[in-house]
């Protein structure tokens, strides 16, 4: 008996994209329309988000998002909020100072360095992609790679 891993869906960018497109097809066809495809802010959503149900939350998303959209392309809106991002290394809550402030300070730092980083990764280092999803301006989310140390060009693939 051969056992084979396979990752979860979250883990699996591409194969993200790859099956949005399929279900786009597939339900173009089943609700008779005719989107074209997504937009770039459009695919770094759906490629950030956990997917918790997997395959199936996929296609549940798509599907809905087809039915909700009016133009040729399928756009944030369309695909609606989606949640629970995890952090891709979660950190320990430590307790490194007595003082409330500062420990608070630190799980705060921690939190935003975590959620560049993982911003970052999945736009492949695209600053600007990586700020739009994360509703911030381009300037407020450099200036916090420069705090933490964040350089682009190693988010790049």
């Amino acid at each position: 008996m051969a056992t084979i891993h396979l990752p979860p869906l979250r883990e699996r960018g591409d194969d993200i994209l790859l099956l949005a497109a399929h279900f786009l097809m597939k339900y173009n066809e089943q609700l008779k329309k005719s989107i074209q495809g997504f937009s770039d802010e459009s695919m770094l959503l759906l490629r950030n988000y956990a997917y918790p149900g997997n395959v199936r939350e996929l296609e549940n998303i798509i599907e809905r998002a087809v039915m909700l959209t009016k133009g040729e392309v399928m756009l944030p809106h369309d695909i609606g909020e989606l949640h629970a991002l995890p952090l891709p290394h979660s950190a320990a809550l430590t307790i490194v100072s007595p003082v409330f402030s500062k420990s608070r300070a630190h799980v705060i730092g921690l939190f935003e360095k975590g959620f560049l980083a993982h911003q970052l990764s999945v736009s492949h280092g695209n600053v600007t992609a990586a700020a739009k999803v994360s509703k911030m301006t381009r300037q407020n989310f450099q200036r916090l790679m420069k705090k933490y140390g964040l350089e682009s060009s190693t988010f790049k693939k």
